[in-house]
């Protein structure tokens, strides 16, 4: 029989600071174990997870800049998810300003602008997927 275990932790530190400085904190950090067909053998994998909101102002640099080129740099972890929460809807109240910026964005072009870029940025052993979690109010 095969076992599984699986650990999850957010704002994991994965460097720390220098000083009083905090270090980088992944969004979400997942371990999963996997008891291999010999009994006495495991492997482990490990995904760093970065969330951002629709709305958010740098919604398409910041999978590189902070998930590809700070958590998984010179990180034994290579492989990274890109979450995004898609809130866009008729309910959200139109004086909230992170509406105004969110309801420019189509999500078709967004998730397939999101998936290009995670094409993109896997190179070598780096694997990035993108994935939009619709959270719209029906």
């Amino acid at each position: 029989m095969r076992e599984e275990a699986w650990v999850v932790n957010r704002e994991v530190v994965i460097r720390r600071g220098e000083g009083s400085g905090r270090g980088e904190r992944t969004d979400v950090h997942v371990n999963a174990v996997v008891q291999e067909p010999r009994v006495e053998e495991h492997t482990t994998v490990t995904i760093i997870i970065e969330a951002k909101g629709c709305w958010y102002h740098r919604l398409y640099k910041e999978m590189e800049a902070q998930l590809a080129n700070r958590y998984l740099r010179d990180n034994r972890c290579r492989h990274g998810l890109y979450l995004v929460g898609w809130f866009n809807c008729p309910q959200w109240d139109p004086e909230d300003r992170r509406q105004k910026t969110a309801t420019r964005r189509d999500l078709n072009k967004t998730r397939k602008k999101l998936e290009t870029r995670a094409s993109e940025l896997s190179q070598g052993d780096l694997h990035i997927e993108s994935i939009i979690l619709d959270a719209t109010l029906r």
